[in-house]
């Protein structure tokens, strides 16, 4: 995501080098794609996205699966198929601005965002217009979300006050909360080989 609020996508390619037997690696840049007027403060893929988990979610929507969720600080969050073309346009996600977005990989309808206004909301674009709004403290509120590897109701949040902690976005319930830095944390990785370790990393 650009601060113009365009979306930049970016192949990685591999080739054998023409007079030596290695592999060169380069990038390839494609088209920009913007929709959002405003700062784009985070992008989310569904890895496993094919076309058997697509179905539209309402009359002339998409039909090609979901891709890539952007969110800007416009207040709007995008969703993308994987053709590049927008299957949802939301917009006013949280007015004041979409902080982090999130992907459910167990599921391709099913996305969550973090909001400036200290909210955590869930989607299930099967019906887009009935979001919930699972946390909301103004004491800690969010920094960063991401859906835990294999818990399709469970969300990693890390919070601007340094703490992490596991959210149920079916019972709203907070468990294993933990102050691991004093100031705010800016960015969660999942472990390829050990799905259920995080590394985090913030402004301490």
């Amino acid at each position: 995501g650009l601060d113009s609020g365009a979306l930049q996508l970016v192949r990685i390619c591999t080739t054998t080098h023409e007079t030596r037997d290695t592999l060169h690696h380069f990038f390839e840049m494609h088209p920009t794609y913007c929709e959002h007027d405003d700062r784009i403060t985070d992008v989310d893929v569904w890895r496993n996205a094919d076309d058997s988990t697509s179905s539209p979610a309402i009359e002339g929507a998409a039909s090609t699966p979901n891709l890539v969720i952007s969110g800007c600080m416009d207040g709007r969050v995008i969703v993308w198929d994987k053709n590049m073309g927008i299957s949802y346009n939301l917009h006013p996600a949280h007015p004041a601005g979409v902080i982090s977005v999130s992907c459910n990989q167990e599921d391709n309808h099913i996305f969550a965002t973090a909001g400036l206004d200290g909210k955590i909301k869930v989607w299930n674009i099967r019906n887009v217009k009935s979001c919930r709004t699972v946390y909301t403290d103004e004491m800690e509120p969010p920094a960063v979300i991401s859906w835990v590897p294999g818990r399709k109701n469970t969300l990693l949040v890390a919070s601007k006050t340094g703490a992490v902690f596991l959210l149920n976005t079916e019972t709203k319930t907070v468990s294993a909360h933990l102050s691991v830095m004093d100031r705010e944390i800016r960015n969660l990785s999942w472990s390829s080989a050990r799905p259920q370790l995080c590394a985090v990393a913030g402004d301490d």
